[in-house]
């Protein structure tokens, strides 16, 4: 009886084994089931997941965009280029007409310095002029003092004696006799020989009384009188006088009228015999003889070279009047020159302050101008760098919408699939 117990146990107990491993069989198809159900859930729900974090990136990128655009734009927006244009134009239009204000200020001191330049050698040429005349005037009144010496010794002026009484008679002044003749050339010792101390005659106006009561103070020394007057016409006897020869407003024709003149000696002695007992005749040598008589003075006399000395002094004085005015003329053209020179220096100098001023200026717009340009290309080259971000911004905007609704239907798909695996659980 124990026997089939045990056998009917051992059969039980394999059967229950059978049964347990179907069982176990069965559990472990239901849990792979199971896991690969849930390993099916889990693949829409991850999906889900993982859109969801894509679509939160795209949109915290899309408003980041968006942000960047705004903040571009209103940069955009800032850069005031039309007042910097503005800027510039006006800079560039004051450039402009400082630039032509300075050429022009240039051209005029280039114009003044050369006029200073030539007015400098202009005034150089004067004032060597001037010192030219000056020196011919200092040799020329050097040899008038000399010549005046000699004559005033000639014409017995230094005779104190003599200088005192025609002092006294107030005709010390008045001109001598050979101080008023002008001898043609090549006739003055002619006239000297035969005039002789009348050379030295004082010249009174033909009221002489006076000088004629004075006469008798004169206790030593000679004087000779001539009473001036004008010189009547002597008409030619044979030939013409040695009066002709003379030019005067003095009464020296009854000196000088009888006597007849020749060329030299020989003609002289030819003319000897058609002479009258008044008449004599003298040479250009100044050999003088008469009818009957020769005189021949050939010693070195007071009065030789009287005339031409004084005709000389005559020219000297006439020379030195000359100069003089030219010296003058020379004088105020030179202080017109300086004067001219001095407001052309004064010109130069104004307009070179003028030039050293527009040029600070100059420098100074120019500056601005190109401080203004760079920032208006540095303003238009950041607009343009903006335009371009802006358009990439927007065409990422473009991508990441694109990228968005295919995010988003992806999203869905996973949501439908997880609803399905929800009602399949």
């Amino acid at each position: 009886t124990i026997i089939p117990e045990y056998e009917q146990a051992s059969i039980a107990l394999e059967q229950a084994e059978e049964l347990y491993q179907d069982a176990r069989l069965e559990l472990d198809n239901w849990t792979q089931a199971w896991e690969d159900f849930q390993q099916q859930a889990q693949a829409p729900q991850q999906q889900a997941e993982v859109q969801k974090i894509r679509i939160e990136q795209l949109d915290r990128q899309t408003r980041d965009l968006q942000v960047r655009i705004d903040r571009l734009q209103q940069e955009a927006a800032s850069l005031d280029t039309v007042s910097i244009e503005l800027i510039v134009q006006e800079l560039t239009a004051q450039l402009t007409e400082l630039e032509q204000k300075t050429t022009q200020l240039r051209s005029e001191i280039a114009e003044i310095q050369a006029a200073i330049s030539e007015q400098r050698a202009q005034l150089q040429q004067q004032q060597d002029q001037l010192n030219q005349v000056r020196n011919d005037v200092q040799q020329a009144k050097g040899r008038e003092a000399s010549l005046l010496a000699l004559q005033q010794a000639a014409l017995g002026k230094d005779d104190r004696l003599m200088r005192e009484w025609l002092t006294k008679n107030n005709i010390a002044a008045l001109p001598r006799l050979a101080e008023t003749l002008t001898v043609e050339p090549g006739w003055e010792q002619a006239v000297e020989t035969v005039l002789a101390d009348y050379l030295e005659a004082v010249c009174v106006p033909d009221s002489w009384d006076e000088v004629v009561a004075a006469i008798n103070d004169l206790t030593d020394g000679r004087v000779t009188i001539i009473a001036a007057g004008r010189q009547e016409h002597v008409d030619s006897v044979i030939t013409a006088s040695l009066a002709s020869k003379v030019k005067t407003n003095l009464p020296v024709n009854e000196l000088l009228s009888n006597v007849l003149t020749a060329d030299n000696l020989q003609a002289a002695l030819n003319m000897r015999s058609q002479l009258n007992q008044q008449q004599s005749i003298v040479t250009k040598d100044g050999i003088w003889l008469g009818k009957s008589w020769l005189r021949v003075t050939r010693e070195r006399d007071g009065h030789r070279g009287v005339i031409q000395r004084e005709q000389e002094i005559q020219t000297l004085k006439q020379h030195l009047e000359q100069q003089a005015a030219i010296a003058s003329e020379l004088e105020t053209a030179i202080h017109d020159a300086n004067t001219n020179l001095y407001s052309l220096e004064t010109a130069l100098t104004n307009k070179q302050q003028i030039a050293q001023q527009d040029a600070a200026v100059l420098r100074d717009i120019s500056s601005k101008s190109s401080a203004a340009q760079q920032k208006l290309e540095n303003m238009l080259s950041r607009k343009q760098r903006i335009s371009i971000e802006i358009a990439d911004h927007q065409q990422q905007l473009m991508t990441n919408s694109a990228d968005s609704s295919a995010v988003r239907t992806e999203l869905e798909v996973a949501i439908e699939a997880m609803a399905s695996l929800a009602v399949r659980k």
